[in-house]
C-alpha cells in the first residue's frame, strides 16, 4: 500500500513544480483549526481552546500523555511558556488536531531561527504525527558561509526516497510535500541527510512566509 509522499501524490496528482504555484498551494490550512500564532501567548491561548474543545481538564491531558507532560507544565504552556518541540506531537495526538500544535511550534521557532552550531548537523530524523494529513515541510538553513551554494539533500521516508540539489538561501529553504494519515497509527520516520552542515525544522500546513518554498511532491522513488 502506498504510504507517505507517494500516496499523497497518487491521490492529489502531479504538480507544476513552480515556486509561485507551490507558495499559493501550501499557504492553505484547514479552516476549522486556529490560525498559526504569532506569539507564544497567543499559542498558549489556542492550546487551552483545543483542550476545551475536547472537554478535557489539564489533569486529564497529563494522564493521557503517559507522563510526558505534567499538569503544571501544561498550565505554563497555556499561559505562554514556549512548548518544547518534543512535546508538540504528544498534544497533537491527544487533541487530534492534525498536527496544528507541531505547526505552531515550528512557526514560532522559525521566527527566531538562526544558525546555531550546536544544533547543526548532516543527519536528522523526524516523525510527523500519524494523524497528520495534508501539507508537510522541511526547512533547511545553511551555514552562513555556505549560503546560496548548492546543497545535496537526500530524504528517506518509509520506503520512499527523494534527492534535492538546490542552493540554500541565507534565510533557509522550505521543501514542501504531502502526507496522508497513517491508517495503522504508526508514523514512518523521515530521514534527512545533507552533504553540508545545516539546521533543520519540520512542520505541517504552511511553511513560514520568510522562507522560499519549493514543491517536491514529484520525484519520489
Amino acid at each position: 500500500m502506498l504510504t507517505g509522499p507517494a500516496r499523497w501524490r497518487a491521490n492529489h496528482g502531479p504538480t507544476s513544480g513552480q515556486d509561485a504555484s507551490a507558495r499559493r498551494a501550501v499557504n492553505g490550512h484547514p479552516r476549522e483549526l486556529p490560525d498559526l500564532p504569532s506569539t507564544w501567548s497567543a499559542f498558549g491561548h489556542e492550546l487551552a481552546g483545543l483542550r476545551a474543545a475536547k472537554r478535557l481538564t489539564q489533569r486529564e491531558v497529563a494522564g493521557a500523555s503517559d507522563g510526558q507532560i505534567s499538569k503544571s507544565s501544561l498550565q505554563r504552556y497555556e499561559q505562554g511558556e514556549p512548548l518544547p518541540w518534543e512535546k508538540a506531537a504528544v498534544l497533537d495526538s491527544i487533541y487530534a488536531c492534525r498536527g496544528w500544535v507541531t505547526a505552531g511550534v515550528a512557526h514560532l521557532a522559525a521566527a527566531s531561527w538562526k544558525w546555531r552550531p550546536g544544533t547543526a548537523g548532516t543527519f536528522f530524523v523526524h516523525r510527523w504525527p500519524a494523524e497528520v494529513s495534508g501539507w508537510v515541510w522541511i526547512a533547511v538553513l545553511p551555514e552562513p558561509r555556505a549560503a546560496d551554494q548548492p546543497h545535496a539533500l537526500l530524504l528517506r521516508w518509509g520506503p520512499w526516497s527523494r534527492q534535492v540539489r538546490e542552493p540554500l538561501p541565507a534565510a533557509g529553504l522550505a521543501l514542501c510535500t504531502g502526507k496522508d494519515a497513517d491508517g495503522d497509527g504508526r508514523a514512518a520516520p523521515c530521514h534527512v541527510t545533507s552533504n553540508r552542515r545545516v539546521s533543520v525544522l519540520f512542520g505541517v500546513h504552511r511553511p513560514p512566509p520568510e522562507l522560499r518554498a519549493i514543491d517536491i511532491r514529484d520525484g519520489w522513488t
